[in-house]
Parts: C-alpha cells; structure tokens; sequence
C-alpha cells in the first residue's frame, strides 16, 4: 500500500485562501486512484466568495470510475442586504470492466439558483431563494435525465435573544418527470424551531414543529462497497465474525 498527499495553499492576508491537494493511493494491483480537491474562500469587501471541488479517478480489480463534485456559492452584501447565487454538482460514473456497462452507482445531477436577504445572518433575518435542479440515473444502460424540479425557498430567524430564539424554515418544490405518464408532483414541507432558556440556562427546552405534504416513496436503504475513498462511510467489524451486517 502507498498513500501521497502533496498539495499549495495560496493565502491573501485578511481576505482568503485558495487550497489545491493531491491524493494518490494505491494497493498493489487490486487498486489505484487519485484525487484533487479544490476549496476557496474568500471576503473581499462585498463579496463573499466560497467553493468546495473534488476529482476523483480510480481503477480496481472489477470496476474503474471517475466522481466528480463541487459546492460554490458567491454572495454580495450591502448595508443589511446581500443577494447571491449557487452552484452544486455531482457526477459520478462507475464501469464494470468485463461488461463496460455502468453501474447502479452512476448517476448526476446540477443544480443552481439564486437568493436575497435582508438582516444578520447570525441574529434575526429572512432569506428568500429560488433553486432549479436535474437529476440524471441509469436508464437501459445509460445514465439520462429522469426529472427535474423547481424549489422556492424561505429561511428566517424571527426571534434571537440571550434566552430564546425562533427559526423558521420552509419549501415548495414541484417535481417534473421526463416520463409523460408521470405526474408533476407538488410538495410543501416547513419547520419550525424554538429554543428557550431558563434559571440561567440551568433548564432548556425545544419544541419543534414541521409540516409535510406531497407523495413520499418508502424507501429502503442498504450500504453498497464503493472503490477507497469514494463513499461515506466505513464497516467495523465490531464483533470479529467477518460478516458485513448492521
């Protein structure tokens, strides 16, 4: 096994850093995969400025793939406003070497949108936001646009004190299905959070309030084995049977 880590960080005193990090890995012939990454941030008078990036290419025994992701956001402020826009990506194609063919682990999606707000962001404010988003997943064998949605979006803090504070939090989204036979599925979810203090904080408490509506799946979940340094999280073997169970 070997492991690099090599990297430059740029900083601008005062205003920001732009980071670059290179990471190669290897395990004999069963794998071998690198990855660069990519963050910012920046303030510079007006303008705030943040970007998280990753690019990863592997190549195991079965399988090779390539991931990419990216989260930016560039915001603008002036007096107790600011306005802004965002940017999330991800993009990831998994091949399975006999078949050429991708695997249920392919897919990506590109979202954006933009956003006001008016007061202080760390006391009492509101932001509205507008988002557009495509989702492309495996469809015979290929990876295609399956929906798209439209999210309009409100977050507020109503009350902020030493002792209490209410935040609020709620979206519209309309779901659209590349699918005619499919219908656009309209869904509202909001909530509600408030915390408050008592006996010089000796006793807190939270109530918390959320509505739904719209259509929700059942879901089921299950953990898949990704390529090193792909997924999120990692199996122990706590009880020393060997078995990868829950």
């Amino acid at each position: 096994q070997s492991y690099l880590v090599s990297g430059l960080n740029f900083v601008l005193p005062e205003k920001g850093n732009l980071v670059y990090q290179y990471e190669k890995l290897d395990f004999s012939d069963s794998f071998s995969g690198n990855r660069h990454i990519l963050n910012a941030s920046f303030n510079l008078t007006d303008w705030t400025i943040q970007s998280r990036g990753s690019f990863l290419k592997s190549d195991a025994a079965n399988s090779t793939s390539k991931f990419l992701r990216n989260q930016s956001q560039i915001k603008y402020h002036f007096k107790k406003n600011w306005i802004g826009t965002s940017l999330r990506l991800e993009d990831n194609q998994e091949k399975n070497k006999v078949t050429n063919q991708f695997s249920a682990l392919s897919q990506r999606f590109l979202e954006y949108g933009f956003f006001a707000g008016r007061g202080d962001s760390t006391k009492v404010f509101v932001e509205l936001g507008y988002f557009k988003r495509t989702n492309d997943s495996l469809q015979n064998g290929i990876i295609q646009r399956v929906n798209k949605s439209q999210t309009f979006a409100l977050h507020s803090k109503l009350i902020q004190t030493k002792k209490s504070d209410l935040t609020l939090f709620a979206n519209y989204r309309v779901l659209d299905f590349v699918d005619a036979s499919k219908k656009n599925e309209p869904s509202l979810n909001s909530r509600m959070v408030y915390n408050d203090r008592f006996f010089n904080q000796l006793i807190q408490s939270t109530t918390v309030f959320e509505t739904n509506s719209g259509s929700i799946p059942q879901q089921e979940f299950t953990y898949l084995e990704v390529p090193v340094g792909q997924g999120v999280y990692t199996w122990n073997d706590y009880n020393g049977n060997g078995i990868q169970e829950l």
